[in-house]
């Protein structure tokens, strides 16, 4: 039985097992949360802790330099890299539901992932929801897929394809898994990213060629179909530069200057929601995103028509109202925000005693 705590909330866990199930690059354990404050976590709910393999970190020790072999273990080691991966996949789902056609029966989304600190070992581990059924691979962090049998499966594959394209080329959702539309552990491929110094993604990102080998190897399916995306083997790759099969009317011209009026129209109605701001995309009529304070919450791509100004700030409006309800409901110590040790009255960092784990 251990404890963890969270700006001074906590929450027991127990180690049903010491065995382990593998993964490429971590090794995760099955716990129960016996106990919890404000529903940190879920008395009675099944959880999975990871961590990652001491020979992935000897992987990258032999493949680049001792400074960014540092620079990895400090975001890898302690999860970032997880959490930048988990967060910029949810953000994409959150989109792609929102522009999804009710066609498409199936909504993707990302298990939540939180941080979790072990004191006694002094290592970093990444907890989250188990979750039970049949668990599925669709495709891997190389761009390969399955061969779709159902529409679930057409379903995933077409979101990875939609990310390509709604992020104009620049990120690549990959190593799509999970039970039903329940989804952990992606991959995010960003383009000209692999080796770099960076590594924002982790090593688990292989850019530019993941890329190129997802594009010819991705085959267009009903659900791609319906969110009328392009066939990618109709354009030729080349990293930084994207470009799109024309789907303009016979008289694109007409099409794109009743587009800029609408977007106009558009700006104008949302100045009443202080916040936002609304973006098209160049080259696709009637497409564009609303974003509040940096996130999109609103988006349309690729529609017959530009929508009608007041159900666009109708929804926006229904949607901030929404998040700022979440807000509100949400418990003094959230797992989300910034992760710290719970500060002692004298201004220094203290643990409590008898707790080992903490976020």
């Amino acid at each position: 039985m251990s404890s963890w705590a969270q700006r001074g909330l906590c929450a027991k866990i127990e180690f049903l097992s010491k065995e382990e199930m593998g993964g490429g690059l971590r090794r995760a354990l099955k716990v129960l949360c016996t106990w919890s404050e404000y529903d940190l976590l879920k008395p009675g709910h099944l959880y999975i802790v990871k961590s990652f393999l001491p020979e992935v970190v000897q992987t990258w020790q032999s493949i680049y330099k001792e400074d960014t072999v540092l620079h990895l273990c400090l975001r890898v080691g302690s999860h970032t890299m997880k959490f930048q991966q988990q967060r910029a996949a949810q953000k994409l789902t959150f989109a792609f539901n929102q522009v999804r056609p009710k066609t498409i029966p199936y909504s993707p989304r990302f298990l939540e992932v939180f941080l979790l600190y072990c004191h006694s070992a002094g290592q970093w581990f990444a907890i989250e929801e188990c979750i039970t059924g049949e668990f599925r691979k669709f495709n891997n962090n190389n761009g390969d897929e399955i061969v779709p049998t159902n529409l679930l499966e057409e379903t995933m594959l077409a979101f990875s394809h939609w990310t390509y394209e709604y992020t104009r080329g620049e990120l690549l959702v990959l190593d799509l898994q999970g039970v039903g539309e329940i989804l952990t552990d992606p991959s995010v491929i960003k383009s000209g990213e692999k080796g770099s110094y960076d590594m924002i993604f982790g090593p688990a990102n292989l850019g530019d060629d993941a890329i190129r080998n997802f594009r010819a190897k991705h085959h267009c399916n009903s659900c791609c179909r319906k969110l009328k995306l392009p066939d990618l083997k109709r354009n030729e790759y080349t990293p930084d530069k994207v470009t799109f099969p024309q789907e303009d009317p016979p008289n694109p011209g007409a099409g794109a200057k009743e587009s800029r009026q609408s977007m106009r129209q558009l700006e104008g109605a949302l100045r009443q929601v202080p916040g936002v701001s609304v973006t098209g995309f160049k080259g696709r009529p009637n497409s564009f995103e609303v974003v509040l304070n940096g996130q999109t919450i609103y988006s349309k791509l690729k529609t017959h028509s530009f929508p009608e100004s007041a159900q666009v700030v109708a929804m926006v409006k229904k949607i901030i109202q929404e998040k700022k309800k979440a807000q509100e409901d949400e418990p003094m110590g959230s797992l989300h925000g910034e992760y710290r040790h719970r500060p002692g009255d004298d201004g220094s960092h203290t643990e409590e005693p008898g707790t080992d784990f903490c976020l």
